[in-house]
């Protein structure tokens, strides 16, 4: 009776023994569950924060058709919905102010230069050439020439000579575009869809411009309300750009008309 009255008692201290067990282990294993639980939370939670968003402004015109009020009227639409802005202009638009446009996670880039039509041979004129505000010389960009990436192109104001990047340069720039919206302020920036093509290749969302000659003043005062439409009103890209042909109609002088490629992607909104 006491031999087994102890093994009884014995067996009754082990099972509540191994009770207290596995209810330490049930608990340490709920404490991690509940920091991989909370992790997991903070992590996502970190994650889904909006990006920064950023634009950048090329503007080789600010040499020759210098407009302080467009960009000053850009910098306000843009910081209103909380974009940082960057801006290029004057002699630092070089052939590396267009490669920034592959590795600076911009939602929205503004282009503002000199354009030409290509010269027939290693651009076709059906194409358009986007111009530096570097000089030409002997022997600057051998290479990139040779390629097809750089051309020399004259302005078409004062026919003077400097290098143009091609759809060949866009295309062969490491990097990505990651969606940006391209809004091409120059002329030509429609003619043909060579370019177009190859900003698309390269993961623009959707690119804007052009078809043809355009003057400075309608180009511009034109441009800020389309940046306007697209980045404060929440326009589509075909809902702004309807919107510029019916306020300001084509160009006063050229009749050229805004356009957007592809045209697929009328319904895009600039997020």
């Amino acid at each position: 009776m006491y031999i087994y009255s102890t093994i009884y008692s014995y067996r009754k201290r082990g099972r509540k023994t191994n009770r207290i067990k596995g209810l330490g282990k049930k608990y340490v294993l709920g404490i991690v569950a509940a920091v991989i639980i909370v992790s997991l939370v903070g992590y996502t939670l970190y994650n889904v924060q909006p990006h920064e968003k950023k634009a950048l402004i090329i503007d080789g015109l600010s040499i020759e058709f210098n407009n302080p009020d467009l960009i000053k009227g850009l910098r306000e639409i843009l910081h209103s919905r909380g974009y940082t802005v960057d801006v290029v202009n004057g002699t630092d638009v070089t052939l590396d102010a267009y490669k920034r446009m592959f590795d600076g996670g911009y939602n929205l880039i503004i282009i503002r230069v000199h354009s030409a039509p290509g010269e027939g041979v290693l651009v076709p004129k059906s194409s358009v050439v986007f111009f530096t505000s570097e000089r030409t010389s002997v022997d600057k960009y051998f290479a990139e020439q040779v390629a097809g990436y750089v051309v020399k192109a004259k302005t078409l104001t004062r026919r003077e000579s400097f290098y143009a990047i091609t759809p060949a340069f866009i295309r062969s720039t490491p990097g990505s575009l990651d969606g940006a919206v391209v809004i091409v302020l120059s002329c030509f920036g429609m003619i043909g869809e060579d370019m177009p093509k190859a900003f698309i290749y390269k993961g623009a969302s959707v690119y804007i411009g052009w078809n043809g000659y355009v003057t400075p003043s309608y180009m511009d005062e034109a441009g800020l309300a389309l940046v306007k439409h697209l980045v404060i009103d929440g326009y589509t890209v075909s809902e702004a750009v309807e919107s510029i042909m019916q306020e300001y109609g084509p160009d006063p002088y050229h009749g050229s008309e805004l356009e957007y490629y592809p045209l697929n992607k009328g319904d895009l909104r600039l997020s």
